[in-house]
């Protein structure tokens, strides 16, 4: 199916899929750090600067940074996570994508600070 990019604005809104951050908040960050542990597995480790993990959201926490991860894994998610640390286990060998999102339930929605998601992708080789 082709689509006129003029007329796809109506069906991809920003709001839609993301949540902006109150501008007058602290700048969020959102930075994650890979590691190889026991052959097939490895473990992300969140850094974080100005965003409250959380399990829950009410609609007073709207616009604010707070949410819970959503970790994918080869474009696969893998869950919705208010830890700072997640085991990623039996990998098969080769390169491997992680994408870390930032998102608000209960609409999980990614968080987004000027116009940009709270969201990070790295890759891992696994021997």
């Amino acid at each position: 199916m082709l689509m006129r990019m003029d007329t796809a604005s109506w069906v991809f809104k920003y709001e839609d899929h993301f949540i902006e951050v109150n501008e007058n908040a602290l700048p969020p960050k959102l930075d994650f750090k890979l590691e190889q542990i026991g052959g097939t597995a490895a473990v992300i480790n969140l850094s974080l600067e100005n965003i409250l993990l959380v399990e829950f959201c009410t609609a007073d926490d709207r616009r604010l940074a707070k949410g819970h991860a959503h970790i994918f894994l080869d474009g696969k998610k893998q869950g919705s996570f208010f830890i700072m640390q997640h085991k990623l286990e039996d990998l098969s060998k080769g390169v491997h994508t992680i994408t870390v999102s930032i998102n608000q339930p209960p609409s999980h929605k990614i968080l987004s600070w000027q116009g940009t998601p709270l969201s990070v992708t790295k890759t891992i080789h696994i021997d």
